[in-house]
């Protein structure tokens, strides 16, 4: 007589992963399961529900083979319990693993965004159609871009909900003025972020034109009163006839050459793109001309004219020294390059140049390119001043001297600067239509 056993005893229970006992879950409503294999295991059962009973389980998975399990479908929020059996190659089930719980929270709003341009404060003289534009925030599926004229956002100019993209150009026209600026997110479940931080950014919309210089630049032009000036620093490296214009790098041959010449701010190409070239005033003055046909570098009396036009009087534009009140405010500005990630801005806009009702208003846009020594040949002042040159030499009681006129902005000035340095000096150049 033989005998044998049918064996109806199931595997040992199996030992959760995750989501791990109490876990909270944001932003991911399909979360996987894992598990750890059990020996003699051939299936397991997942189990996931809203109560501890599992009367009415979201998910139940039987037959799996694997010890993991991603939901095919979006579980909702709040609190769901979860647990797993596995069984055996005969079809016995073994005990039921312990039941943990975890929370889908569907309630917490994404993160606010951050503001990218127009940047705080940015003057836009030659646009009333701005682009907006922020960082893309994890987990929004669209924004809401508000701006408007002041700053309690009481009566938007434009107020855009259901943006997909990170970027908004305005369709509409927004006249001269302050702008304020925010944005929120939203995210799938609905949730709104809070809003940005608030940024401003003025529009002052001026008649604008185009000139190239030989090398093929293409600058901006901005009419100011009845003249045409560059609202950009020259960067030509060719003077009209096409010969070349001696680029010099070194200190000592720098301070030491009497031919025209020019450099690039601390001899980084990088800084041509955001402040043009500085060209001693040898270059200025060569006969073969820095500038375009119908083009000239300014007089002094082209300066002049500049300035009384933005409101300074004949005596103090015939003044040496700081002059005027916020003629130096309204010739500054600031400007975010094209690659949409370098600003160009004045240091420390709490000072007098920048912390000015009138900053920016000319369109000239005088960014702070500093300049270069004809002393030592050091290069200074980069984000701090401009400096601009004349084509006017300077005369004294004996005749000629070896000095030109220049124009020059500093942070800490809501005036220009008018006086004379030495031909051999590095500063930037603005030209002025004939």
């Amino acid at each position: 007589m033989w005998h044998f056993t049918i064996d109806t005893t199931g595997p040992s229970a199996p030992r959760l992963i995750s989501p791990s006992n109490g876990k909270r879950i944001v932003y991911n409503d399909t979360p996987p399961f894992d598990w750890l294999d059990v020996s003699g295991a051939m299936t397991y059962q997942l189990m996931v529900g809203s109560s501890q009973s599992f009367s009415t389980p979201e998910t139940d998975q039987s037959g799996l083979t694997a010890s993991n399990y991603i939901p095919d479908a979006p579980l909702s929020g709040g609190i769901h319990f979860w647990r797993v059996r596995a069984k055996d190659d005969l079809g016995n089930f073994g005990p039921w693993s312990e039941m943990w719980h975890f929370t889908i929270d569907d309630t917490t709003g994404p993160l606010a965004p951050k503001l990218w341009a127009p940047f705080d404060r940015e003057v836009k003289a030659y646009i009333n159609k701005p682009t907006f534009k922020w960082m893309d925030v994890i987990y929004a599926i669209s924004y809401e871009l508000v701006v408007d004229n002041s700053i309690d956002f009481s009566s938007p100019e434009i107020d855009k909900s259901g943006l997909t993209a990170t970027t908004y150009t305005s369709d509409i026209s927004l006249a001269d003025g302050t702008y304020f600026w925010h944005v929120r997110a939203r995210d799938k479940y609905g949730n709104l972020s809070r809003w940005s931080d608030v940024q401003s950014f003025a529009i002052y919309l001026h008649e604008t034109g185009t000139v190239t210089d030989i090398d093929g630049n293409l600058y901006l032009t901005v009419k100011i009163g009845n003249q045409w000036w560059m609202a950009e620093n020259l960067r030509v490296t060719h003077y009209r006839n096409g010969n070349a214009i001696q680029k010099i790098t070194e200190d000592n041959k720098w301070w030491s050459t009497n031919i025209g010449a020019y450099c690039i701010y601390d001899n980084n190409d990088g800084n041509t793109t955001k402040y043009g070239n500085l060209y001693n005033w040898y270059a200025v003055n060569d006969s073969r001309n820095i500038a375009p046909e119908g083009w000239h570098v300014p007089t002094d009396e082209d300066w002049k004219k500049l300035e009384m036009h933005l409101g300074m009087s004949k005596a103090e534009a015939d003044w040496h020294s700081w002059r005027g009140t916020d003629e130096g405010s309204k010739l500054a500005g600031n400007k975010m390059l094209d690659d949409w990630t370098t600003f160009i801005f004045w240091y420390n806009t709490s000072e007098e140049l920048g912390n000015n009702s009138e900053f920016g208003k000319s369109g000239f846009c005088a960014l702070p390119g500093g300049c270069r020594s004809g002393h030592s040949g050091q290069f200074f002042d980069s984000g701090y001043g401009a400096k601009f040159w004349s084509s006017t030499r300077c005369y004294d009681l004996f005749g000629p001297t070896d000095r030109a006129y220049y124009r020059s902005l500093h942070y800490y000035h809501s005036q220009v600067e008018r006086y004379s340095d030495f031909f051999e000096d590095g500063a930037s150049v603005r030209l002025v239509r004939d």
